[in-house]
């Protein structure tokens, strides 16, 4: 115990307390010691992917509010990419098949598998391709394994939904795939929305 808590009190400090979100030290450290003796987690690994995000999520919104406040260029592409987003998902969600979940990510069936859905915690073998509404495509469509708690969070929901044999269009928002931010190095702007054509080819 008294090896670690040094390593663990510097990682807090640069890490989550830097960015001014609250943890509870005593759980982070029942956390460490248990994975280092072995113990099997407490959480779920969509419970500890969901918490994950939320502490990104905090995060990120501290520095976007910082940035729309002091980057008129930023704030303009912010607001424009926003409002496009809004208009596009509006269009989407009239199309036949078209299906909207709770949180705002959808899809549209092109072709339908067959057996149970992967689930949140399955790994998938899939293509996909993945866009911009202005066309450019930041993903191409090869074949990928993927875990499906580890990618954004409507990426998660969408995926978790799809049998093997199941072809969709999926349309996620902003707040559901990189947020206010974007995400810089792979060409994706702030409030972007990322419209995918995903094949789930095998659950594995």
């Amino acid at each position: 115990r008294g090896a670690v808590l040094p390593v663990i009190d510097l990682a807090l400090r640069l890490g989550l307390e830097g960015d001014d979100i609250d943890v509870d030290r005593s759980k982070i450290v029942e956390g460490f010691q248990a994975a280092l003796s072995g113990q099997a987690p407490d959480l779920t690994e969509r419970d500890m992917a969901d918490a994950l995000a939320r502490a990104h999520d905090l995060a990120a919104t501290r520095v976007l509010d910082a940035k729309l406040g002091e980057d008129a260029d930023f704030r303009v592409l912010y607001e424009r990419n926003k409002a496009r987003s809004a208009a596009f998902h509006e269009r989407f969600a009239s199309q036949p098949g078209a299906v909207t979940l709770e949180r705002g990510a959808q899809y549209r069936p092109l072709a339908t598998g067959v057996g149970d859905p992967a689930g949140d915690d399955a790994t998938v073998v899939v293509t996909f391709q993945g866009a911009l509404l202005d066309g450019r495509v930041f993903t191409e469509g090869q074949e990928v394994e993927v875990r499906i708690s580890e990618l954004n969070p409507g990426s998660r929901e969408l995926l978790a939904l799809m049998r093997p044999g199941d072809w969709w269009q999926l349309a996620i928002p902003p707040k559901l795939a990189y947020g206010g931010l974007g995400r810089p190095g792979m060409g994706i702007g702030p409030s972007e929305t990322i419209i995918g054509d995903v094949r789930l080819l095998e659950v594995r």
